[in-house]
Parts: structure tokens; C-alpha cells; sequence
């Protein structure tokens, strides 16, 4: 029985060893009208975000114009339905991001299957979330909240925007990787666990960078490390939790792009190419890096594995909380 992952990498490999000659010719005059950009989330989110930030240098190296679509609601189910429901004729695309990979074990009907109703075409972008701490704990760096955490007679309380959100999933993920004893305490929104973490009500986070930098550049939070595998330019002074102690962790949130099921490989091929010829434009990549964003743009296959990897990741952390889909 062929994996689901073999299924993807199985037929982009067929695809480009057998199939793009003809398959070029037929997407030859492709695209002949506009693109829609699905984008589930309200304007000025992070997807929203990349999405205008490239859409202009996209529609100009496509040829025709990108039209961004928000179709928000559901954390991203509904518009990922709506683009799942759409033609796989090339001309709908949705872009979403990682919280795609958690949505199977956290809600009971999302209205799409992500491995069965989409195509991956390309991981446009990622931004790693920042490791952060109150600062009357008086941690520093990593090695130094772990000591912390084995003095203290209590777990400590790490923070997040709600039960089930991403920076409590990460949360998760950083506790069963660090071995640091912590419970989890759920606030309604980034911002009051933000003010709970500045009281020291809770001493640890997981935060964006834009968010957490001029706090901890006015000494009200400390931020420890991000969680991706590179230092981030914003805060170029910050280390990796790889390289904090914890090889090998990395976690995020990244943006990519996908269309519905079945469509032309000739036509997933050239948008893919489009969307790295976009990112590569220095303009665009100045914009993204001082927005907070890491500049990815991944093949097709690329992109195919890294779901896969982060969907093995997110289902363990879910099924390991207990987390009952609603």
C-alpha cells in the first residue's frame, strides 16, 4: 500500500519524469485570467500579510493579475473548504499556513482533507516564534530557565492565547522535548497572556517576534531564544533553541501555497516557479525579512515533506494532551 507521502513525492516525480512534456503544452497558455489567492484569515494576519507583500511581484511575473481573496472564519477551515470545493483548473489558489497541519485532531469536521482535496506547490515563507520568560524570574538563556525550572517547587506556567492555538501547541512541544515541568494556562488572546506574563502571573511564553521585541527591548519580558533552525535578522542577537540545547528543535509558522487536488503538474510547476522567481526579488525579500518573515520558497516535493513532518509532530502533541476535538 502506497504511504500518503509516497502518494505526493510518487506523483510529482512521475510527473516531472514523464508527464510535463505534454502536459506543458496543454498549460502552454496558462494563465490566460486572473488567479484567485484564497487567504482564510481576516486582512492584516500574517498570511494576509505575505499574501500582499507578493502578490504584485507574482502577478507580474505570471503575467495576470493575483486577486487576493479573505475568506476567513473557522481558523482558516472555511477558506480552505471553500478553495478545496473550487475547479483544479490552476486558476484558484489557497495559500494557508501551519495551523493546515494541526486542524485534522482539532476540530471533528474541518470540511476539507488536506492530503486528499489539495496539491502542495510551495512553502513561501516561515517566522519562528520566540521563547520568552518574565523578567523577575531573572533567566537569561535557556540552560538557565531548565535550572530554574528544577529549583522550583512548583511547574512553572506558561501562557498561551488559548487552548489549542499554536503557541500552546508549541508550548507542548517544548515541554516534552525540554523535559521542564510547566502547566498550561490558557488566556483569550495573545495579548492578556502577553500582560499576565509582564505581571509574572505566568513565567514562560511562546510569542511572534513583532510582538514580544520592543517588550523585551523595554526590559518588560525576556526573550530566550526562537524556535527555528536559523537566528532570525530581526533579532540577530538571539539564539536557536537548536543551539541553546535542544538539537534539532524547530517549529514555526510558515505560509505556503496549494491548489485543489488533480490539477495540471505543468500548471503547479510554473506558479511554482513564479512564486520563487517573486521571492527571490530583492525588494520583496527586504519586505518579508523586515516584517519577520524567512524567505523559503520550496519545491513542490519540499513542501510535501515538511507537511508530512509537521502533521507527525502535531498529531502526537495533540493526542498526548488529551485535546478532544470540538
Amino acid at each position: 500500500m502506497i504511504s500518503r507521502k509516497k502518494g505526493w513525492s510518487a506523483v510529482l516525480a512521475v510527473s516531472m519524469a514523464t508527464g510535463f512534456p505534454s502536459m506543458a503544452s496543454q498549460a502552454a497558455d496558462y494563465p490566460a485570467k486572473p488567479i484567485k489567492l484564497i487567504v482564510p484569515f481576516a486582512p492584516g494576519g500574517s498570511n494576509d500579510m505575505v499574501a500582499r507583500i507578493v502578490s504584485p511581484k507574482l502577478s507580474e511575473v505570471l503575467g495576470t493579475p493575483v486577486i487576493i481573496e479573505n475568506k476567513a472564519g473557522a481558523g482558516g477551515a472555511v477558506g480552505a473548504a471553500y478553495a478545496a470545493q473550487s475547479p483544479n483548473d490552476g486558476y484558484t489558489v489557497l495559500m494557508h499556513s501551519t495551523t493546515v497541519t494541526m486542524q485534522p485532531w482539532l476540530m471533528k469536521n474541518p470540511g476539507y482533507d488536506l492530503l486528499k482535496d489539495f496539491d502542495p506547490v510551495s512553502r513561501m515563507t516561515s517566522t519562528p516564534f520566540t521563547l520568552v520568560v518574565s523578567s523577575p524570574t531573572g533567566v537569561g538563556n535557556y540552560k538557565e530557565l531548565a535550572d530554574y525550572a528544577k529549583k522550583s517547587k512548583k511547574p512553572l506556567f506558561f501562557g498561551s492565547a488559548g487552548t489549542g492555538s499554536s503557541p500552546h501547541l508549541v508550548g507542548e512541544y517544548f515541554k516534552s522535548q525540554s523535559s521542564i515541568d510547566m502547566q498550561h494556562v490558557p488566556y483569550k488572546g495573545n495579548g492578556p497572556m502577553m500582560v499576565a506574563l509582564m505581571a509574572n502571573e505566568i513565567q514562560v511564553g511562546f510569542d511572534t517576534i513583532h510582538s514580544s521585541k520592543p517588550m523585551a527591548e523595554s526590559g518588560r519580558i525576556k526573550i530566550l531564544a526562537v524556535t527555528s533552525l536559523k537566528r532570525n535578522d530581526n533579532i540577530p542577537d538571539v539564539p536557536t533553541l537548536d543551539e541553546s540545547g535542544l538539537p534539532g528543535f524547530d517549529v514555526g509558522v510558515w505560509q505556503g501555497v496549494f491548489m485543489p487536488k488533480g490539477a495540471d503538474p505543468a500548471k503547479i510547476d510554473k506558479v511554482q516557479k513564479a512564486i520563487a522567481a517573486a521571492l527571490r526579488d530583492p525588494e520583496v525579500a527586504q519586505k518579508l525579512n523586515a516584517s519577520g518573515f524567512d524567505v523559503i520558497a520550496s519545491s513542490s516535493a519540499e513542501f510535501a515533506e515538511r507537511i508530512q513532518a509537521d502533521m507527525k509532530v502535531w498529531s502526537k502533541v495533540i493526542k498526548d494532551i488529551g485535546y478532544q476535538p470540538e
